[in-house]
């Protein structure tokens, strides 16, 4: 699969976050010599330095086209899932004009556009593709437009599914997606919709979280504005506030596990 990412130059202290996500140790002090000067040297990355930033935490990081021509089989070991092909050629887009697609009146572009704003979060999270468009009959007919795994601390699989539209996303569309994160074993669920979650969804959440092993993470039209104004490290933040909640909320079920 070539050309995974984005062109756009990222601040190098997102990029540390990413590798520290990731389980990636290193020298906070040695980044510059250690990580970034090989890339450049091996012409994988142009780095851009402020005067500030002279040590290794500062300025920005941006792959080069070698780095984006790569043919890339395996990433931490795990073997990346097929991108259908029509999407293949949209995959270095930028993140802004993704989002500026939701609103088009071509349906067939809206939906290319959904399709790949789940890639890219998925990407701006340090997951990796490895399913997309899947359905099954035994949960009713629920589909995924992505399954993306992580492997950081530990393995996770997440199930994307994305709606745009204007009427709330309802609850019976969360339950399709919670009976698919059970049947493909799925630590987390992400519903995005560019409007809002009915009340019942958002309840219905909650409960999930305590009375099962599933994260259901909801991100609407606010997030995804706060996405296009800040980026990957605002995507993050409100990932990490969900990720805060479930613990909270699951916290109690230690409480229930019979003791001797």
């Amino acid at each position: 699969m070539r050309g995974l990412g984005n062109r756009t130059a990222a601040q190098s202290a997102e990029v540390l976050e990413l590798l520290r996500q990731r389980g990636i140790e290193f020298n906070a002090g040695l980044v510059g010599k250690q990580i970034y000067e090989p890339l450049v040297a091996a012409g994988f990355i142009e780095r851009t330095l402020k005067e500030a930033g002279r040590g290794g935490k500062g300025g920005t990081v941006q792959l080069t086209q070698r780095a984006l021509d790569l043919d890339v089989g395996l990433i931490d070991g795990l073997e990346l899932g097929d991108v259908p092909a029509d999407l293949q050629a949209e995959l270095n887009r930028s993140t802004d004009s993704i989002l500026a697609d939701l609103g088009s009146a071509d349906t067939g572009k809206k939906g290319v556009a959904l399709e790949l704003l789940a890639l890219r979060v998925a990407a701006d999270v340090g997951l990796i593709p490895a399913e997309m468009r899947l359905r099954s009959a035994q949960t009713g007919g629920a589909e995924v437009d992505l399954v993306a795994e992580g492997a950081h601390l530990h393995f996770t699989r997440w199930l994307f599914q994305c709606k745009n539209q204007v009427a709330p996303v309802s609850l019976s569309v969360l339950a399709k997606e919670i009976g698919m994160a059970t049947l493909l074993r799925a630590q987390v669920v992400i519903i995005l919709t560019t409007g809002v979650f009915a009340k019942s969804v958002v309840a219905y959440a909650r409960e999930a979280a305590e009375a099962t092993a599933i994260q259901i993470v909801l991100l609407d039209g606010q997030s995804l504005a706060n996405y296009r104004a800040k980026g990957p490290a605002g995507l993050r933040a409100e990932l990490h506030q969900f990720a805060v909640g479930a613990l909270r909320r699951k916290r109690p079920q230690l409480a229930e596990v019979p003791k001797e």
